[in-house]
């Protein structure tokens, strides 16, 4: 994938590589291997692209590569699919032309099957701006060559017969517990695969919602309680509009550059792949970083909450140690073992249901404690403050970012969606639904309690079913959580230390570390802002602005320019100075 720099400059070029590589499989083995590795090419990251630009054709389907090798040891490629000739020999249920074509019929085709050929050969980058009808007349002009006839329909025996041939472009193989062949396609049966299901915009607006709610929703009413409930609310929304318009600015990165390339560029499915494109390796070294960084942080304050919410339930009038031990640390290294299974897990689809069921039981507890906290409030009335003054600025901050951080999963969640002309407005519904119900959280726990607000709200509860039910549904959920939020970081370690090969004892390892870091922090909500303001500000803020402004330099208005330097002066030095000055938590 080249970077913006090469896309505009030509690089010196060391070869050019012609293979045939079956489609989806991609593999560091001969023939890509020797062909790739003698010029010290990154052979992980061509059959990845590969098989990902090739997912939507039948496995094995014999696809031609030219790969331009630079000097540099970086790659370019380009796919085609299979010839014509190929196609309709498939589609036909033949092995060869007609040796007499114009005078035997060598088989039959519909007209049908010819369109879904020309579709075929449209996503080549050769016939990408030939008219769809003029590739049609092609496709029958290389069929009369072949002697097959184009007819409009098929007729029943007709396919029959060539059923078993056919299923190699179709369908899936028989089973192999009958006998009996599948039905033949009739005329509209197309020749690609079914490709994958885009959502919905009420799917892309639970997607969103699900990628951003989190452990940071517990600590705000702490953060009203330092900040003042006005202050605190009107930072909250201040960067939940901020967020959006960096979310933004990174959709609207993409594009262009894809826009740049004529849609070559258009496998850009990452933050990180973006910053290659822009910026080369630092790019997306220092995207890697931080969200190393920030995904870690994420998980280690899920352990702070989990350890400390179980300490406190089923240790709540009993001793302080147990042999030794803190309740805190006896319940973080009771999950360990837990937490080393189910991160042992090579894909994350079997924990698809289990996420689902978490995150309802999330939006159930936080409706419950908001519930509690309105009830307690009316009996209780305690005095409040409405702003806790500039001094608080930062810790707040930290916060507010750290509770809307998500924005490393914006491009994948709009490559998925099937409406994008509108993604922009789901988003915006979507950020502005999640800061009302983060501000209504945070305010109302801080008036149910007060100056007495702890770190984690729902320790306020004391004891009780309705409240021990509550902490331990947001304990499922965030135990159930820590595997995918920790994907990421396996993703970022096992590509740049294990040639993006699985590795149980790196997970383990890592795991290990989250754990330990866990056990040494005391306080849930101080960690929030320090994660927040150290790492979140840049990946949230600073980088989006970045890339941003170094794509579209030479077409912003100076407002447009103005407010993307903005964001980038004045969030590195903020971040900097919210870390300096931290207490330790």
């Amino acid at each position: 994938m080249a970077t913006l720099k090469e896309i505009l400059t030509r690089r010196p070029v060391a070869a050019t590589i012609r293979l045939t590589v079956p489609a989806g499989a991609a593999r560091p083995v001969a023939p890509v291997g020797p062909a790739l590795g003698q010029y010290r090419l990154n052979l992980m990251a061509f059959c990845k692209d590969f098989n990902a630009r090739t997912q939507k054709y039948k496995p094995e389907t014999p696809m031609a590569v030219i790969i331009t090798a630079f000097k540099d040891n970086t790659f370019e490629f380009t796919v085609r699919s299979p010839s014509v000739t190929w196609y309709l020999k498939k589609a036909a249920g033949i092995e060869s032309g007609s040796s007499r074509p114009g005078h035997a019929v060598a088989s039959t085709l519909s007209v049908r099957h010819v369109y879904e050929i020309a579709k075929v050969k449209q996503s080549d980058p050769y016939c990408q701006y030939m008219p769809l009808e003029s590739i049609c007349k092609s496709v029958i002009g290389t069929a009369n060559s072949m002697g097959i006839k184009k007819i409009r329909n098929l007729q029943l025996s007709t396919q029959r017969h060539r059923a078993a041939a056919a299923m190699v472009v179709f369908d899936k193989e028989a089973s192999s517990s009958t006998n009996t062949l599948p039905p033949f396609p009739r005329e509209d049966t197309p020749l690609l695969s079914k490709p994958s299901k885009l959502s919905s915009q009420p799917k892309t607006f639970a997607n969103v919602f699900i990628a951003i709610v989190g452990a940071g929703v517990l600590g705000l009413p702490y953060t009203f309680k330092k900040t003042g409930w006005v202050f605190g609310s009107l930072m909250l929304f201040s960067v939940a509009f901020l967020t959006y318009h960096c979310m933004m600015l990174l959709i609207h990165t993409r594009r262009k550059l894809d826009s740049l390339h004529g849609g070559g560029l258009s496998k850009i499915a990452s933050f990180g792949d973006l910053g290659f494109v822009v910026c080369g390796p630092i790019g997306r070294f220092s995207v890697d970083v931080m969200i190393v960084l920030a995904q870690a942080g994420f998980c280690i304050s899920y352990l702070i909450f989990i350890s400390n919410t179980l300490g406190f339930v089923f240790n709540y009038s009993g001793p302080d140690r147990i042999l030794g031990l803190t309740p805190k640390s006896i319940y973080l290294w009771g999950c360990f073992p837990f937490q080393l299974g189910l991160n042992s897990i090579p894909t994350l689809t079997h924990l698809a249901p289990l996420s689902i069921f978490a995150d309802v039981v999330d939006l159930g507890a936080m409706g419950v404690v908001m519930v509690e906290d309105v009830i307690i409030f009316l009996q209780n009335k305690p005095a409040l403050q409405a702003f806790g003054g500039f001094s608080v600025f930062f810790y707040g901050l930290g916060v507010a970012v750290y509770a809307f951080e998500g924005i490393g999963m914006i491009l994948p969640l709009e490559s998925e969606a099937k409406n994008k002309e509108n993604f922009g407005k789901v988003l915006a519904l979507c950020m502005a639904f999640i800061a009302l119900i983060y501000g209504s959280f945070g305010v109302l726990g801080y008036f149910a309690f007060g100056e007495e607000t702890k770190d984690i709200i729902t320790t306020n509860f004391g004891q009780g079913l309705v409240s021990t039910l509550v902490q331990l549904g947001l304990c499922i959920n965030l135990f159930f959580t820590l595997p995918l939020m920790m994907n990421p970081v396996f993703e970022v370690v096992e590509r740049r230390f294990c040639g993006s090969t699985y590795s149980l004892w790196v997970r383990w390892l890592l795991v290990f570390g989250v754990s330990l870091v866990a056990l040494l922090v005391p306080n849930f909500a101080d960690f929030l802002s320090l994660v927040g303001s150290s790492v979140c500000v840049a990946l949230g803020f600073v980088l989006p602005a970045l890339f941003h402004l170094m794509v579209f330099r030479d077409e912003l208005s100076w407002f447009g320019s103005g407010l993307d330097g903005c964001i980038v002066v004045v969030g590195n030095p903020v971040r900097i100075w919210i870390g300096r000055g931290r207490k330790p938590c």
